[in-house]
């Protein structure tokens, strides 16, 4: 059946810096029909907005177990007839790879297709550790040809495509979990299903460096070679046991065609590991190794005990140290807290004292004001009283005043009435001259010659001021 559909599967989680290369790569390529399905472990990093700007076929986001517990959840999720897991950050080799691939499965019928694979690096700063990887050059994987080369090592995913059922029956997950991983979905497919498999002269994809497998190389090896030995006993008991009818039977070319030199050298190893010395050799050397491991795990077994103590000294040195800053500092605020309590009683006692004194003074204002008041009042009586008598006084005064003005004025009234009295016509009138005298009037009266305090009747002093004239100030007084 000619393949319609092809599948893409995306495991990731918070891979913003590296998802939209893949989402990209996917999107371009020339296969008209290209589902993507991307299993996300709940990112929070921005990643599946960045994925929701891409047409992608299937999105779930939810919590899994694992990376291999995703790529199980991919592979029950695809529709596609053929499939291959691409990481973040992974992209197909060129736009026309699954176009390509597609076709190779058309012509070859084969269950499994797998082709090489190019190292790179996404940034200048990432490493790797992988001594079979070299970043910028493509790894030529044609020199596995046959079956008993999975006895060694597995493909790499990220250059291999399955057709869908292959995915189906074939977990990640191993009934040991030590051995998960793809390289159970390989051997299961091969040698307990008899997928047919087959090698496309063609780099697959570019794969990015610095992950699961080549960041931490030590680590991921001593993993994986724990899951090949349980992988072998469960589906590979031995290379001797695989019984092949070509040794180029994952090569897909006419029998006639001359091996490469590579291809060469990679069936004269195979052919030199099953003669029985090299299989003594390699008994011999497995031992040497397991006893070197065992002997380099004791060293490190006791250097790490040597570590640890080390470690567990300072740390109690580090421990007492503190121990004895926390009892200077706990020292230190319990002086702080005794100097306070003493102050905040001071200020206490103070403050007593200045209540008490505040109680006096103000018993002191309340007596000196009932005090003044009492003295204001009393002054205040006092000064209405003598204002009272002065103003009596002050009546007294004007009714004598206005009785004295009266007898005065009616005093000067009788004198001046008197006076008026005492003047007649006769002196008062000049007396006409004579008729033809030439001689000049006089007045009779003497008056104006006599001198002062002489008395108008005669001409000499009198003996005692008996005058009766009104102006005379000799005047006799009436009795």
């Amino acid at each position: 059946m000619a393949i319609a559909k092809i599948s893409v599967v995306t495991v990731c989680l918070n891979v913003r810096d590296t998802i939209r290369l893949t989402l990209e790569s996917v999107a371009r390529q020339t296969f008209a029909n290209v589902e993507h399905v991307i299993i996300d472990g709940v990112s929070t990093d921005g990643t599946l907005d960045i994925i929701r700007e891409y047409p992608v076929a299937y999105l779930s986001s939810e919590k899994d177990k694992g990376v291999y517990d995703a790529m199980d959840k991919g592979s029950r999720a695809v529709t596609g007839d053929i499939v291959i897991f691409l990481n973040a950050g992974d992209t197909f080799y060129d736009d026309e790879v699954c176009e390509r691939v597609a076709a190779f499965f058309d012509e070859t019928g084969a269950d499994i297709v797998f082709g090489d694979l190019m190292p790179v690096y996404l940034t200048p700063g990432d490493t790797h550790d992988h001594g079979a990887f070299t970043s910028g050059q493509v790894l030529d994987l044609s020199y596995v040809v046959n079956r008993r080369y999975l006895y060694n090592e597995s493909i790499h995913h990220q250059a291999t495509f399955y057709r869908r059922w292959v995915v189906k029956k074939c977990t990640y997950a191993c009934v040991q979990p030590e051995a998960t991983g793809e390289y159970n979905v390989l051997l299961k497919a091969v040698m307990k299903l008899g997928a047919k498999v087959k090698h496309i002269p063609l780099p697959i994809s570019r794969f990015a460096l610095g992950g699961i497998s080549t960041g931490n190389f030590e680590k991921e090896w001593a993993r994986y070679v724990k899951a090949r030995d349980i992988l072998r006993s469960l589906y590979y008991p031995s290379p001797d046991g695989v019984r092949i009818k070509d040794e180029t039977e994952f090569r897909h070319a006419p029998a006639a065609r001359a091996l490469t030199p590579i291809e060469r050298r990679t069936i004269l190893k195979q052919r030199l590991k099953n003669l029985p010395f090299f299989k003594i050799y390699d008994r011999l050397a497995r031992g040497i190794t397991f006893r070197v491991a065992a002997q380099l795990a004791a060293v490190n077994q006791a250097h790490s005990h040597q570590l640890l103590s080390d470690i567990e000294a300072n740390f109690r040195a580090h421990l007492a140290e503190t121990h004895g800053q926390l009892e200077r500092l706990r020292h230190e605020l319990a002086t702080a807290e005794a100097r306070r309590k003493a102050e905040l009683t001071r200020v206490k006692t103070a403050l007593g004292d200045v209540g008490i004194d505040l109680q006096t003074f103000a018993s002191t204002l309340a007596i000196l004001n009932d005090q003044t008041a009492a003295n204001a009042d009393r002054t205040i009586n006092g000064i209405g009283a003598d204002l009272q008598a002065f103003a009596s006084t002050l009546v007294a005064l004007n009714d004598q005043t206005t009785a004295n003005a009266d007898r005065i004025i009616n005093g000067v009234g009788a004198d001046l009435q008197a006076f008026a009295s005492t003047l007649s016509p006769s002196t008062t009138r000049p007396r006409p001259a004579p008729t033809g005298s030439s001689t000049a009037w006089k007045p009779t009266s003497p008056r104006s010659s006599r001198p002062r305090n002489s008395c108008p009747t005669t001409s000499r002093p009198p003996a005692t001021p008996s005058c009766a004239t009104p102006c005379c100030p000799n005047r006799a007084t009436r009795g």
